[in-house]
Order: C-alpha cells, then sequence, then structure tokens
C-alpha cells in the first residue's frame, strides 16, 4: 500500500511538472547594432523619412519649370567635433535624371526631384555636398527638394510619382 502511495504521488508530481513545462516556449531577443568611427549618431527619425511633396499644378508646373522647395532635414546626434576635421559632408544616390533624382511614375521622362543645399545650391547626385562645420553634441543638416522639369508646354503627363534618395555621411 505504501508503495502504491509513493507510485502515485509521483505520477502525479512528474504530470505536473510536464504541464508546466509544455506552457513554456523558446523565444529570442535579437540586439543589432554597430560601432563605428563617425564623429556623430543618425538620429533613427532622420535615418528612414517619408516626406509628402502635396500636389502641383501641371500647368504652373509647366510654366515655372519648378515646384516651390519643401525642407528636409538629417539630424546628427551625439557628435565630436574633434574627429576628423570636424566637418561633415552628405553624399546622396539613387536612380538619376541628370543631376537629379529620377522619378517613378507616368513623368518619369519630363520631371525630376532637384536637392538643395541650406542655400539653395544644387546637390549633385552622386556627388558630396560641401564639408559643413559640426560642432559637440546635437547638429541639424537642412536641404530642400523640388520638382523641376524640362518639358516644354503641354507635355509633363500628370500622375502619381516617387523616388527614393539613400544618403552617406562622410567626415573629410
Amino acid at each position: 500500500m505504501k508503495f502504491k502511495k509513493v507510485t502515485l504521488a509521483t505520477l502525479l508530481v512528474v504530470s505536473a511538472v510536464s504541464a508546466v513545462s509544455s506552457v513554456y516556449a523558446a523565444n529570442t531577443i535579437k540586439w543589432k547594432g554597430s560601432i563605428t568611427s563617425a564623429s556623430c549618431n543618425i538620429d533613427n527619425d532622420s535615418a528612414d523619412q517619408n516626406i509628402s511633396l502635396g500636389d502641383f499644378s501641371k500647368a504652373l508646373l509647366e510654366k515655372n519649370r519648378e515646384t516651390s522647395p519643401e525642407q528636409f532635414h538629417i539630424k546628427l546626434l551625439d557628435c565630436d567635433a574633434s574627429v576628423g576635421a570636424g566637418t561633415v559632408a552628405v553624399t546622396f544616390t539613387g536612380s538619376k535624371s541628370g543631376n537629379d533624382l529620377a522619378l517613378n511614375g507616368p513623368m518619369a521622362n519630363d520631371v525630376a526631384l532637384r536637392i538643395l543645399d541650406t542655400l539653395g545650391g544644387d546637390v549633385v547626385i552622386g556627388t558630396p555636398t560641401p564639408a559643413k562645420s559640426i560642432r559637440n553634441g546635437t547638429n541639424v543638416l537642412s536641404f530642400q527638394a523640388k520638382l523641376v522639369t524640362s518639358a516644354t508646354s503641354g507635355s509633363v503627363t500628370p500622375g502619381e510619382f516617387d523616388t527614393t534618395a539613400n544618403f552617406r555621411l562622410d567626415y573629410p
């Protein structure tokens, strides 16, 4: 009888442990990052941006040959101005149309996106901007984007468009 009680108690404990262990599942958490020799870190909100340029009149674009520029920024954090020359240059890359970004959409052959620097000068896609001084801490690099056309009157095709630019920071 004693043997049956011990066996029954052992079976109950083993069953309870088996039931509890089947409730738990193995899960994984991965962390990812990098250690760089760069002077600054890119703010997460600046790393991947979606910028809406809005709607533009076909007639006005053909007349003015460009739209009003829309500002965008690249925010740099934790900058150490003592690294390198204390300057940063930005290189934008992407599908080119001349010196500008090519558009995806029905007007792709007639219209492009031009990036401008802080002073309103053209930024050539694939070419570094002039180096800009940085200071310790947070720095904000300001740019503008606008549509430009070489199309003659009546030849811009209306429709939605998009384009993508990647950027690289160099600390010359």
